[in-house]
């Protein structure tokens, strides 16, 4: 999962970099509007997107590191090359994530 905001130039270049990544490695990812989000996880990531979330644990802020994405895909529970998430299907939101200072 990516948290993202409209008009943010490094959104947008986290965005293409995760859609990049989702496409080799052959994942699915999640770009979610933080103003769109819900208040809490709004209010808890505004100053620091873009967030970069993988089996809810945070991988990266301000930017996307493609090789931390690719880690942290490679030591996810629920990652398989055909069907995997870069966020866990069971997570309904990135509240209480681990690692938010990475």
């Amino acid at each position: 999962m990516v948290l993202t905001r409209v008009g943010c130039h490094l959104c947008e270049t986290a965005e293409q970099e995760a859609r990049a990544v989702a496409a080799s490695d052959r994942v699915s990812v999640e770009i979610v509007d933080l103003d769109r989000s819900d208040p809490v996880v709004r209010s808890a990531w505004t100053d620091h997107v873009p967030v970069t979330i993988v089996d809810g644990a945070v991988v990266s802020i301000w930017a996307l590191d493609p090789g931390r994405v690719r880690s942290a895909l490679a030591r996810a529970p629920h990652h398989t090359p055909s069907s995997s998430q870069l966020w866990s299907a069971g997570d309904d939101s990135p509240t209480g994530m681990e690692g938010r200072d990475r």
